[in-house]
């Protein structure tokens, strides 16, 4: 069950890199925009306005996504 999960969200991942990469963005700026959300959802969260800070999060988190999957459709990955 879990490696159904997994086929199925590794093809979604390889769907999403192979559309974010016809952008023409790299990896890195799509980790710089995420840099970017972060820093205003640690302004909010300092602010005590929780709900914006969280927005803001999970779209930093959802670039985070994108910047992985575009970098592994480039073959671009960070070696390990």
């Amino acid at each position: 069950m879990l490696e159904e999960k997994r086929e199925k969200f590794k093809k979604i991942s390889e769907k999403m890199g192979e559309a974010f990469a016809k952008l023409g963005l790299s990896p890195n700026q799509y980790t710089l925009f995420s840099l970017f959300f972060v820093l205003i959802s640690f302004y909010f969260l300092t602010s005590k306005n929780l709900v914006l800070a969280l927005i803001f999060f999970v779209i930093a988190s959802v670039l985070d996504f994108i910047d992985g999957a575009v970098a592994k459709f480039l073959k671009r990955e960070t070696k390990k």
